[in-house]
């Protein structure tokens, strides 16, 4: 087996001592100043009558917010239309994944390209 030294040693060190400056930049936040998110999902159709919860699923689809309706066209027994609007969820999620690898690419060529540059 071939053995990886020079160039691409020296560009793990390099990745390395940037993760570990990351991660000691992190533990020099001072408790006071450390952002705490809490986040509660409450049911957004429960209770409600399925009249009432096809009303929220028709204006939750228009407003955009495809996950609150596919739950409220489930509250109110209509599966079918719940099933679409979980798919158009994992449509957007789909796309977001799809921009998100392209962009970490990108990133990933301009820094081997600056790596490389600081390795002439």
């Amino acid at each position: 087996m071939k053995s990886f030294k020079g160039p691409f040693t020296a560009v793990w060190l390099i990745l390395l001592a940037g993760a570990m400056g990351s991660v000691r930049a992190a533990e020099g936040v001072p408790a006071d100043q450390e952002v705490v998110v809490t986040a509660t999902a409450e049911p957004a159709c429960e209770g409600k009558s399925p009249e009432e919860s096809r009303q929220s699923a028709r204006e939750a689809e228009q407003s955009g917010a495809h996950r609150r309706a596919a739950e409220c066209y489930r509250v109110a027994g209509d599966h079918s239309r719940a099933n679409r609007a979980m798919l158009r969820v994992a449509e957007g999620s789909a796309a977001a994944a799809k921009r998100n690898a392209s962009t970490a690419a990108s990133t990933a060529k301009a820094q081997m390209k600056r790596v490389r540059e600081a390795l002439r």
